[in-house]
């Protein structure tokens, strides 16, 4: 699994929602992917640009309004949208989706198969920041994605994160996140 690519993903919010949708068949401009996800122009604009950014969409040849351009996925953006789309299954209501569409909620899950400490996390998602981490680690708690146990024979006691129920489940799917060639 390709965790730097899966970061870079994550780090714009309605990357994944986007392939997912164009994989489904929505019209792969702005604004149809914008609307159907239910989010502003604004940021799913932000988002083509990211996914142009990845190479994982081009600018269609010969085809829209250079105002409105079209887009299709390149060769690896099209496994990815795939992969996007089983996730996008799996997920039950807008607080799941809302919660995917968090910068490290992925990321973190994905390093959650095994449990581990704080600082394990923190050491291998290099870029993310103590208060991130944390935050994200009791969303996940409360939404009972992920466990918190406390191991109170050691001095000082030992805290760690595993991934439960539908935390394990997208931790699976992250398992077959496509790789960069």
């Amino acid at each position: 699994m390709d965790k730097s690519l899966l970061v870079k993903l994550c780090s714009r919010s309605w990357c994944l929602t986007a392939l997912a949708l164009i994989a489904s068949g929505v019209h792969a401009r702005v604004s149809p992917v914008a609307h159907a996800a239910g989010c502003g122009r604004t940021a799913m604009t932000a988002s083509f640009e990211h996914l142009l950014e990845l190479g994982l969409l081009v600018r269609s040849p010969g085809h829209g309004h250079p105002l409105r351009p079209e887009f299709v996925f390149s060769a690896e953006g099209r496994e990815i949208a795939r992969w996007a789309l089983q996730l996008e299954a799996c997920l039950e209501g807008n607080d799941d989706r809302r919660r995917v569409r968090r910068a490290w909620t992925l990321p973190i899950l994905n390093l959650l198969v095994e449990g581990r400490r704080f600082n394990q996390l923190r050491r291998a998602l290099v870029p993310i920041t103590d208060r991130a981490l944390t935050l994200a680690l009791a969303d996940l708690v409360d939404a009972g994605w992920a466990e918190r146990t406390v191991e109170a024979a050691s001095s000082p006691p030992a805290v760690s994160y595993r991934s439960i129920g539908k935390g394990a489940e997208i931790a699976g799917l992250l398992e077959v996140f496509p790789n960069r060639p």
